[in-house]
């Protein structure tokens, strides 16, 4: 009974110190695409969870809160808008009200692919009849630029082979204000799964003998205890 009970510790002991020190280990890769088609072979089954902001006109918070994920601006509120002079997107695409903005994206949960139309809009007049800008439009993945677009509408396209939450979307050079439509993120078939460093290997490792140590000295106590009172009997 005691040795049973001895050993279950010990698995537990084993159990939790391995919870404890899984992490992830390796360096970050990191792919870009310009195209969508591309970007869309390379994620796992059932595939991006995409937001055309459909239905969406006029001022709109910030942040705005979507499914799976949230926007910010480091400036001004954000205005949704369907360009009717044929130059931009048909679709909705939303633009930053100041164009110093820096645009955040905040996902829900960890993913490892990212995409999304990105553009310059001008910052004066009716938003249904402003055109596009040309300029830089830097993408950066955890403060990491990973690319540079001119003259916009242009698809950008990420994967990752680590999870990641944040996505930044701004302007290096231009006179408009950064705007992006059709966001889309999901999983990458690359992404590599958690693995124990070798330093939390040898540190499991102590602490099973530790734990496996305790339960033998506990299991000798009794023995030595039973042959004691046999004696004495």
């Amino acid at each position: 009974m005691f040795f049973s009970m001895g050993r279950t510790t010990v698995y537990s002991l084993c159990l939790l110190a391995f919870c404890f020190v899984w992490r992830a280990s390796g360096s970050t890769a990191v792919v870009t695409y310009n195209n969508r088609t591309d970007w869309v072979n390379a994620l796992k089954s059932p595939g991006a969870t995409t937001d055309t902001f459909a239905g969406l006109s006029g001022n709109q918070a910030s942040p705005m809160n979507r499914t799976g994920y949230s926007i910010g601006a480091s400036a001004g509120s954000f205005r949704a808008a369907t360009n009717t002079n044929g130059i931009l997107p048909s679709q909705p695409y939303i633009v930053a009200g100041n164009a110093g903005a820096t645009i955040t994206f905040t996902l829900t949960t960890p993913q490892t692919a990212f995409a999304l139309q990105a553009l310059q809009v001008g910052t004066t007049g009716a938003v249904a009849s402003r055109t596009n800008v040309a300029g830089d439009i830097v993408v950066t993945l955890d403060g990491v630029p990973l690319q540079q677009s001119t003259n916009g509408p242009v698809f950008f396209g990420f994967t990752s082979t680590s999870p990641f939450t944040t996505v930044t979307l701004s302007t290096a050079t231009g006179s408009g204000a950064p705007a992006f439509d059709t966001v889309e993120f999901g999983r990458f078939t690359g992404e590599v799964l958690p693995v124990p460093e070798p330093s939390a290997v040898a540190t499991t490792g102590l602490i099973a003998v530790a734990a496996i140590f305790a339960a033998r000295r506990r299991r000798a106590a009794v023995k030595s205890a039973v042959v004691t009172a046999a004696t004495q009997v």
